[in-house]
């Protein structure tokens, strides 16, 4: 099916939600900072100058055509661009998203550990300044405006003399398998691992796998965990809970208002179109494909570039973009001679399988594959 509705995707990187748009039936229209050349082979895409980031995308909306919008990651850290986006040009931009109050309000990490302990939930200490914090490593450094994990330290010795290098918060550091929970409404669709972390950067964010089985205690504490944020925030529509557990309990540390990288996951693992469900939050008329045959398990890996090189012209052959309304093989594909600074995210990879360990041990071995032939 297609629909006659122009969709507007804008975020740091929209790829993955433009795929899912596809997939439902909508058409596309995108502003990101990659404009890679498999999401330019779906539809129209727009690059933002780094420079002129996030600042630009209100611009790029103004040229866009008439239509509905929704943002990714890591706009909900700009609320006061979300509301002038959706009021720009001579009529308003429906949002199918949250608003900017929401996005602030769920973004505050003091307010919604006040809001959790309300409620009887678990959820780990914070703090806003770091005044007696023990400086061994037990609690963390978090930007205010985070994004894929980049940026979190440890609060170690050296704090005192170097200090955040932004505006920051405290947070008290938990052990263990980081999940993410991802949300329509207050309605839980699933639980993915998370795979964090790579040289340079330890809590980054580098890939998914699941569903992951989820045990009755923890159903029931994810239920809880979404109806309170919904009830407390006004959330609608897909978001994402990062968390640790203790005791079969969620303990969350990071909501993500928008789509998120889970989703493309779990749509493939569970045969879902999850963009139409959000999409449906906002505008009842939007007919929600019948699910189709999921893949058991899915995952996706970043390939961060290892040392400095140029995307080779090469690797094209083994790229080739995919179809719209299809899950691709490899995606965030760039174009050919692209640059690429050791740490920097260069494209990513997919796999399935009859088990996470299996799905897990497929994004090795294609991961692998991959950097011989693009980031070695």
């Amino acid at each position: 099916m297609c629909f006659d509705v122009s969709l507007l995707i804008l975020g740091a990187c929209t790829r993955a939600a433009a795929f899912s748009a596809r997939r439902a039936g909508f058409v596309t229209a995108c502003a990101d900072l990659f404009a890679d050349r498999d999401l330019a082979a779906v539809g129209s895409v727009q690059r933002i100058d780094p420079e002129r980031y996030p600042d630009g995308l209100a611009r790029a909306a103004d040229d866009a055509p008439d239509g509905p919008w929704l943002y990714t990651g890591a706009i909900e850290n700009h609320p006061d661009l979300i509301d002038r986006i959706s009021a720009s040009r001579p009529r308003p931009r429906p949002l199918w998203g949250n608003a900017g109050a929401v996005a602030r309000a769920v973004r505050d990490p003091l307010s919604v550990a006040e809001v959790l302990r309300r409620a009887g939930l678990p959820c780990p200490e914070v703090r806003a300044g770091p005044e007696r914090l023990p400086r061994d490593g037990t609690w963390l450094v978090k930007p205010l405006a985070s994004a894929g994990g980049i940026g979190i330290e440890p609060l170690g010795p050296a704090f005192d003399e170097n200090g955040p290098q932004r505006p920051s918060y405290y947070h008290q550091r938990l052990d263990g398998p980081s999940f993410a929970a991802l949300f329509v409404g207050p309605r839980l669709v699933g639980v993915t691992r998370q795979e964090v972390g790579r040289p340079g950067a330890e809590f980054a964010y580098s890939g998914s796998i699941g569903p992951c089985p989820v045990m009755p205690r923890l159903r029931e504490g994810l239920a809880a965990l979404g109806a309170t944020l919904v009830s407390a925030f006004g959330l609608a529509g897909l978001f994402g809970v990062d968390f640790l557990t203790r005791d079969d309990r969620p303990w969350p540390v990071e909501i993500n208002p928008r789509y998120t990288a889970s989703v493309e996951v779990l749509e493939r693992a569970l045969g879902r179109s999850l963009l139409a469900e959000h999409a449906r939050a906002f505008d009842p008329s939007v007919p929600v494909p019948t699910p189709g045959l999921g893949s058991v398990y899915a995952g996706k890996r970043v390939l961060y570039a290892l040392a400095p090189g140029r995307f080779p012209d090469r690797a094209g052959n083994h790229s080739i973009p995919c179809p719209a309304g299809k899950f691709p093989r490899v995606a965030d594909v760039p174009w050919p001679g692209t640059w690429f600074a050791p740490g920097e995210p260069v494209m990513t990879v997919f796999a399935r399988g009859a088990s996470l360990e299996s799905c897990r041990l497929r994004l090795d071995r294609k991961e692998a594959a991959w950097h011989k032939i693009v980031v070695s």
